[in-house]
Order: C-alpha cells, then sequence, then structure tokens
C-alpha cells in the first residue's frame, strides 16, 4: 500500500510532466529538429513548463466533459488521462529515437545532490511525524475537494464544490491535479499526502538550483541556491518548501519562469510585449492556480521586461547601479514610514490577526534565515554593485522589493514571500560566491559543506519552534491515531451520504471530513451562525433545545436537508468551547493538536456525560478522543 501512496503521489507532477512535454516535443517529432544538450536548470525549465501544459491540458478536458458529459465525468476524464498519457509516451519515443541523448555526468551528480538534500531535510522534518500524521493544516480542506472530484462532482469555482471554500483566490485546476492520482489508484489520503510533500521539496530544491542560476549564470551560485532552498524554511505565513497548497505550487512555477525569462531574453532584440504559446500558457496557468500570486508574478515579470527594454534602448551606463541604490533607499524609507501609516481599514478579522509589526516581522526572519541573513546579504549587495549585471541588478531589484512589501503594515504579505524567498535566496547564494570565490577547490568543498552545517541547524532550531503547536504524545501532528479511527468509522457508515451532516467544533469537521468524505458545514471555515449553535448547544443542557438547533444549522453549499445529524464531541470541541469570544468566532485560531478527553469530560458534568444520560441521542462511537452521537430531526406534534 505504501509504494502505491507514493507511486501515486510521484504521479502528482509525473502525469502532467508526461502529457505537458509530449506537447512541447511534438512540434520537433513532426519537424526536424537539432537536439541541443541542456544545463540542469533549464531541463528544470523545461520539465516546469511541461507541467503547466500538462495541468492545462487536463484542466481543460475536465471541464468540457464536465459540461458535455457530466454523468460520466470519472469514466470519460480517465480515458482522456489515459490517452493523452500514451499519446505522450509514444511522441517521446520518437523524439528519443530521432535524436542521440546523451547523459551528462555534472546533471546526474546534481540530481543526485538535489535527492540527498531533500532526503536530510525531508527525514529531519518527519522524524517524528509518521506517515499517518500531518503537518500541514490546508491539506484538509484541499483534499475536500478533491474527494468531491473523484466520485465525478467537478466545477471551476472552489465555492461551489464546497463551503470551506469562502473566497474564490483559485480555480480548482490544483484539487484536479490532487485527484488524479487518486482516480487511477488507491490510496490512504494521509499516506499519499506524506510523500506528495516529499517531492514537492524534491521540486523546490530543484527550483531553488535553476532560480539561482539564471539570474548568475554560475552552476556554483545554483549549488549554493539548493542548500539555500532545501533547509531555509519560512515557518510563518508561506511555508514555501515543505506545504504544498496552491499558493506555494503558483510561487514556485513563477519564479520558475521569471528567472528564466530573464535569463534567456536577448537584450538587443528586446521586445516588450513577446508572447509565445509557454509564455500565455504560463500566465494562464498561474492565474488559475492563485489569483493574486499569480498577479503579484506577472507584476515580477512585466517589471524585468520593461526593465531590460529601458536598458537596451537607452544604453544608460550607470542605469544599474542607479536601480540598485533607489531599491536599498527605497526599502530603508518604507521601513520608516509604514509604522505611521494606518491601514486599520484592511487590516481587520483575520487579515488584522496576520499583520505583524516591525519587531515581530523581524523576529520571524532571523527563525527563517539565522545569521545567515546577516552575513551574504551585505555580501551579496557588494558583489552585484561591483559587477553591474543587468540580471544580477534585477535580482537585487526583486529582492528588496520583496523585502520591502514583506515588511509593510498589508495582510497576508508573508503568503506573497513565497514568491520572494526564491529571489532571496539566490541572492544570499551569490554572497556566498563572493566569499568562496577564487578559492581553491578543496577549501571550497569545505566551505559548502560547512555552509550546509550551518543552514542545517538553523533548520533544526526553525522547525523545533514550529512543532511545538502541533504537539501531540511524543508525535509532531494536526491528528491522532483515535481520531483516524473515528474518521474510518465514520466513512464506513456514514460516507457520501447526502443526507447526514457532521457537526463539531472548526477543527475536528476540518480534519474529520475529507477523511471520513463526510459534510459538515464549513469545516475550519464554519460561519459566525454555525459557531454560534455550537455555543448554544454546549451551553444548553435540554435534549429537544440542542436537537433544534443543531438542525438549525446550513451547509452553504448542499442544497439537501440533513435527516441526521452526527454530533462529534472531541477534547477539541471542550478546548474551543472554553476558549474567548474572539478566538471562537474567529476563524484565524482553531486547536492545532489532538488532545484526548479526561475524567472531567467523561463524568459528572462533563458534555459527553450529559448527552450519554441525559438525551436521547444516539452514540454511535466513541473511543478516548471522541464520541459521536447520531441526532434526528424531531417529529413535529399536531
Amino acid at each position: 500500500m505504501t509504494l502505491t501512496d507514493m507511486f501515486a503521489a510521484f504521479s502528482f507532477y509525473f502525469i502532467p510532466i508526461l502529457i505537458g512535454s509530449g506537447l512541447k516535443l511534438l512540434p520537433r517529432v513532426l519537424k526536424s529538429h537539432k537536439y541541443s544538450e541542456r544545463d540542469f536548470g533549464e531541463s528544470v525549465f523545461f520539465l516546469g513548463s511541461s507541467f503547466i501544459l500538462g495541468a492545462l491540458a487536463l484542466f481543460a478536458g475536465a471541464v468540457s466533459t464536465n459540461y458535455f458529459y457530466k454523468g460520466d465525468f470519472i469514466k470519460i476524464y480517465s480515458n482522456l488521462i489515459f490517452t493523452l498519457s500514451g499519446l505522450a509516451i509514444l511522441i517521446l519515443f520518437l523524439y528519443v529515437l530521432r535524436n542521440k541523448i546523451n547523459s551528462n555526468i555534472n546533471k546526474l551528480g546534481l540530481i543526485f545532490l538535489v535527492v540527498i538534500l531533500a532526503l536530510i531535510t525531508y527525514s529531519t522534518w518527519r522524524a517524528d511525524a509518521r506517515t499517518n500524521t500531518t503537518l500541514n493544516w490546508d491539506l484538509y480542506h484541499h483534499q475536500v475537494l478533491a474527494n468531491k472530484i473523484k466520485r465525478g462532482e467537478f466545477e471551476i469555482v472552489t465555492s461551489n464544490m464546497s463551503d470551506t471554500f469562502q473566497y474564490d483566490g483559485y480555480s480548482t485546476i490544483f484539487h484536479l491535479l490532487l485527484a488524479t492520482p487518486q482516480i487511477l489508484f488507491k490510496t490512504d489520503i494521509l499516506n499519499y499526502w506524506w510523500f506528495l510533500e516529499f517531492f514537492h521539496l524534491l521540486a523546490t530544491i530543484s527550483i531553488s538550483y535553476a532560480v539561482a542560476f539564471f539570474f548568475t549564470k554560475n552552476k556554483h551560485v545554483g549549488v549554493f541556491g539548493m542548500f539555500f532552498g532545501a533547509f531555509i524554511f519560512e515557518s510563518t505565513g508561506a511555508y514555501t518548501s515543505l506545504f504544498l497548497i496552491p499558493q506555494n505550487l503558483a510561487a514556485s512555477i513563477g519564479a520558475l519562469f521569471i528567472s528564466y525569462y530573464v535569463f534567456k531574453k536577448d537584450i538587443n532584440k528586446q521586445q516588450l510585449l513577446r508572447l509565445d504559446l509557454v509564455i500565455i500558457s504560463f500566465i494562464v496557468y498561474i492565474l488559475l492556480n492563485h489569483l493574486i500570486i499569480g498577479t503579484f508574478c506577472i507584476v515580477f515579470l512585466m517589471a524585468a521586461k520593461v526593465y531590460l527594454t529601458i536598458k537596451s534602448r537607452f544604453n544608460i551606463v550607470k542605469t544599474d547601479a542607479v536601480l540598485a541604490i533607489l531599491a536599498v533607499i527605497a526599502t530603508i524609507i518604507v521601513l520608516l514610514l509604514i509604522s505611521g501609516i494606518d491601514l486599520n481599514w484592511i487590516n481587520r478579522g483575520e487579515a488584522a490577526f496576520y499583520n505583524f509589526d516591525l519587531t515581530t516581522k523581524f523576529k520571524f526572519l532571523h527563525n527563517f534565515y539565522g545569521i545567515s541573513l546577516y552575513i551574504f546579504l551585505p555580501l551579496g549587495l557588494f558583489y552585484i554593485l561591483r559587477e553591474r549585471e543587468s540580471k544580477k541588478i534585477i535580482l537585487l531589484l526583486f529582492t528588496f522589493a520583496a523585502f520591502a512589501l514583506l515588511l509593510g503594515q498589508i495582510p497576508y504579505t508573508f503568503k506573497l514571500y513565497s514568491v520572494g524567498r526564491y529571489f532571496t535566496n539566490a541572492f544570499l547564494a551569490l554572497g556566498v560566491w563572493a566569499l568562496i570565490k577564487g578559492q581553491k577547490k578543496g577549501i571550497s568543498i569545505l566551505n559548502t559543506i560547512l555552509l550546509g552545517f550551518m543552514l542545517f541547524i538553523i533548520f533544526i532550531l526553525n522547525i523545533v519552534g514550529f512543532k511545538q503547536t502541533p504537539s501531540y504524545k511524543e508525535l509532531a501532528t494536526h491528528i491522532s491515531e483515535n481520531e483516524i479511527k473515528a474518521a474510518e468509522f465514520l466513512k464506513k457508515n456514514y460516507s457520501n451520504n447526502s443526507n447526514v451532516m457532521l457537526v463539531s467544533d472548526p477543527s475536528t469537521m476540518q480534519i474529520l471530513e475529507p477523511l471520513a468524505e463526510v459534510n459538515t458545514p464549513g469545516g475550519a471555515y464554519a460561519t459566525t451562525d454555525t459557531r454560534e449553535v455550537l455555543n448554544k448547544i454546549y451551553l444548553t443542557r435540554e435534549n429537544d433545545s440542542i436537537t433544534n438547533n443543531l438542525f438549525l444549522i446550513k451547509d452553504l453549499v448542499e442544497a439537501t436537508k440533513p435527516a441526521k445529524i452526527l454530533l462529534a464531541v472531541s477534547k477539541r470541541l471542550e478546548i474551543w468551547e472554553n476558549s474567548s469570544d474572539e478566538r471562537k468566532y474567529g476563524i484565524f485560531y482553531n486547536v492545532w493538536a489532538p488532545a484526548d478527553l479526561d475524567l472531567q469530560d467523561l463524568a459528572g458534568f462533563g458534555f459527553t456525560d450529559f448527552l450519554t444520560n441525559y438525551t436521547r441521542f444516539n452514540k454511535v462511537f466513541a473511543n478516548d478522543t471522541m464520541t459521536i452521537f447520531e441526532v434526528s430531526r424531531l417529529e413535529p406534534i399536531f
């Protein structure tokens, strides 16, 4: 089963890349084409652009299938996957047959280094989090949509599929890609995600090399970029390297494309708006994948194009140095001004919670980078100002723009940093190169090992702090074995039943809905009305009142009114009910870690004891973590 889960997780990337590479190579098969050797970074870009084309082909196929053949969605979509994959394999076979492709020992060495770094990083990250545990809270509500797609329910807009999504910041293309391997293979969801995020880490490390190489044309800087890509983890807001979520997939693809087009652009023939199939597909994909991150990436791409155009047309010798100095000055000015700007009109609710003051932001940055930021950022800056090379100046501008945005009083800026981190890491890698450039080979290898060791220690200290929150017994996890057993029971007896709705505190609903495949009213994003009812039933110790209130809870998407409510009373519910109103009614707060019911909950005046002994509710499941009651509608009295 584990091997199946691992291959299914690999297929998240492999199937779109296979289909996309077939589409990319088709013109070269139809028309004679001379094969040219690619650098590792260019190979990463080829795989990234193939992933985009394949993902768009699958998404277009799903949209068409849903429109014309809605009743047979799974059957037709599965056939589409096999057909496109088969054609792609044929095209690849013909391409390899016509071209002599030699293995490159340097490229194989870089692949080996990527795998080693990923294994070290992920085994450390997951040392106390086995395959049936999770550290990515968001995976649960993304899996809800994947489950629906597996059942043949597909829509383009996320909020049309589930009320766990109340803001349409991206389409369902990400969830279709999640569901595709799960349609083809029988998977264990938690194991699938465990391996999936390992392959995501592999991708981010590879892209870190590519970004650093494209901006500097230096393979050594690319290798240093790998180390930063592996061990720098934004443990607040972004989580780029270790969490596979739409924003991070979009950011990784975006950084790869931006750096590649800076790398490949012929300055003497610069055109401001030169569009081809690859860049058009990139724009379409990245906006579908994440609207805000996508827009952010397109702005960066256009800024690079504008800069290179101005430089080539006006040939201003000192443009680079002037812009670099202006970038540094602008960052300092932003730091001075932001403390006096009132942005409370946008920093409300959840946004206000995730908007931090400067001191806190610098503390977070220190957690991410440790001393590496203070050492290699100045070295990179001095090196770029001395070199005055256009692509490196663009890297400087992007890095300082990312910092300026990050330090501004705008909500969710740490999410936007999922793009900026690639530029920062490349910048720091250049700083490392500035330090060891010209050293003897043995000394430079030793210093590279020391760099890796230093970053590894920073990584360990960072994740130790992060894991203090999702901590349960000896494990770091959002979910316990007992909660998994509860989900298995629900899935066996109630899954995919529109007449049943599961109700509990937002956190318990968040983890049970995707694993049990039983609908909840919003999961972790339950509405204020739902939260008020939950609070009321906890305080009201009367059978009929609790029943009536439970059936007042509404799902914002499912039109069918449930005939039965499954009320899950967990320790998380007890913790949530006894928290402040700000936490109970704000979606920024969740009970992140599992907890077991204690004697006080199960006896005397505990809520579980009351429901068991003083109501007509049917207790259908119980273990140390939760008790589940089946509640039927009250019969009307005439």
